[in-house]
């Protein structure tokens, strides 16, 4: 959608099931939210979840079966990720207390980071990028080739990473837990501070370039 695509072409794709949708991965659901909805104060792209897929995602909850991981590619938080966010996160956390153990962890993305909330029972993971990080015009600095520079001009804006990022989450009900097995890597060329970042905006225990091992103990159904 960066390059003007609007989100269905996206959605077709992919071939994706819709823009939101669940799946079924046996003990649990997958509950995939399209956090790019109209609405909103944000220019540019949205970071929306309008009342219609509120409600959905309500619907969902309610007649569930079974516990959930929740899916966004913008995160939860105050501040840069879904702008209503937190009436997004209590619709989760609300279920969560009506039924323990229905919500297991909501992942996301966009931020580039590696960090953990957990609010009212509710874990909200956020995933690190593949590759990079994004710094502002401030932090922008050409660490490749020219040649480079002139066929990729926003690598100027990049902080990246040697190894590409991934992780293993395994969600084990008998045992009462949800495991992240992530990687590790290291900057590739100067990091976030040497090109002048902030670590008000990108503080060094969130941004780096890993996804770190984490252990969750799932709280058991009532």
């Amino acid at each position: 959608m960066d390059g003007g695509y609007h989100r269905e072409q996206t959605v077709a794709y992919y071939g994706a099931p819709g823009r939101y949708y669940t799946f079924d991965a046996s003990p649990m659901r997958g509950i995939v939210l399209d956090s790019n909805d109209p609405g909103g104060k944000a220019r540019g792209y949205k970071r929306f979840i309008a009342a219609d897929q509120q409600a959905w995602l309500e619907d969902v909850l309610a007649r569930v079966d079974r516990p959930v991981c929740v899916f966004s590619h913008h995160p939860l938080d105050e501040g840069g990720g879904i702008e209503n966010g937190r009436a997004i996160r209590t619709i989760l956390e609300r279920a969560e207390a009506a039924h323990p153990g229905t919500v297991l962890a909501v992942f996301s993305g966009h931020f580039h980071q590696d960090y953990v909330l957990e609010e009212n029972g509710v874990r909200y993971v956020q995933i690190n990028s593949a590759s990079y990080v994004w710094l502002p015009e401030a932090a922008a600095r050409e660490t490749y080739p020219p040649e480079v520079h002139r066929a990729h001009p926003y690598l100027r804006n990049v902080a990246g990473y040697q190894d590409p990022l991934w992780a293993l989450v395994t969600v084990d009900l008998d045992r009462g837990e949800l495991v992240v097995e992530g990687t590790r890597s290291k900057w590739l060329g100067p990091d976030p501070w040497e090109r002048g970042a902030s670590e008000s905006d990108y503080p060094r225990d969130k941004c780096r370039p890993a996804i770190s091992d984490r252990r969750f103990v799932l709280r058991q159904p009532r």
